[in-house]
């Protein structure tokens, strides 16, 4: 298997790992506990692409199913153990489903805590 693969096969049906990044950033988003998505790092592939669903998700292939390694800003009155526990769910149902090919893995990196709003 080629380590850069930029594409998914499903039963014929090509899905981009943008698609892919998409789909996990609106079900993490959808997360209580979690107020945004953030950068995973400085990766030269990171670089290269342009949306915060991209700079914030890396899908990989491993043995036939996909680890997704998301980074998550948590809101200041998360319990983060709680909220990383539903965002692994919450995306690997949500791509499972919407892609049809098995997520063995979804590694959750809290990068920040957000800053309480001032009234």
């Amino acid at each position: 298997m080629n380590p850069k693969i930029t594409n998914k096969q499903t039963a014929g049906v090509v899905v981009s790992e943008n698609v892919i990044a998409k789909i996990a950033g609106v079900a993490a988003l959808e997360v209580r506990g979690v107020a945004n998505l953030a950068p995973i790092g400085s990766d030269f592939r990171g670089l290269t692409k342009r949306t915060l669903e991209a700079k914030a998700i890396r899908v990989k292939s491993l043995d036939g199913a996909m680890v997704i390694d998301i980074a998550i800003i948590a809101t200041p009155v998360a319990k983060l153990s709680d909220v990383c526990k539903n965002v692994q769910r919450a995306v690997k149902s949500s791509v499972q489903n919407m892609i049809g090919r098995p997520v063995s893995r979804v590694n959750v990196l809290v990068k920040n805590i957000a800053s309480p709003k001032i009234k």
